[in-house]
């Protein structure tokens, strides 16, 4: 039994590491792509901000402290999207594919089912985008009272 054990120790460490570095890497890159993302965002940014004519801000919706909040909050939200959501997109696409590989090889009867779910998965996914993005709205409503505060 005990190398039966030490190989199943083995194993698991091996699939530990196997499971780890993926993630470690996948946190890694996008971090240095947020970064890069929100750099260059803001630098863009700021350069058309410096380039608007005098009568543009003096129009109540662009005074500073609500465009400087509107802007920061629009970086924000952009390297969020590519940092937490494009990952996860592509993981779920991965394991979705691996998965109905996997069950289409060993057991096709699984497999088939799997792969008639994947429509069902695709349009939860959907309603649940719905609903967070439902949310992002009042939020944005109630930043601009004050967003009217810091100007």
């Amino acid at each position: 039994y005990h190398n039966k054990a030490m190989k199943f120790l083995g194993g698991l460490i091996g699939f530990s590491f196997y499971t780890i570095l993926p993630g470690f890497f996948q946190h890694f890159t996008m971090t240095k792509i947020e970064d890069e993302i929100t750099h260059n965002l803001r630098k863009d940014v700021f350069s058309k901000l410096v380039l608007m004519p005098a009568p543009w801000y003096d129009r109540p919706e662009n005074e500073g402290g609500q465009v400087a909040s509107t802007y920061g909050l629009d970086v924000k939200e952009v390297s969020t999207l590519v940092t937490t959501y494009i990952p996860i997109i592509v993981t779920n696409f991965t394991t979705i594919t691996a998965g109905t590989i996997l069950c289409l090889t060993y057991m096709w009867k699984i497999g088939l089912l799997s792969f008639f779910s994947i429509p069902l998965i695709a349009i939860g996914g959907y309603v649940t985008m719905i609903f967070i993005g439902g949310y992002d709205d009042e939020s944005l409503h109630r930043y601009d009272s004050s967003d009217k505060l810091a100007s």
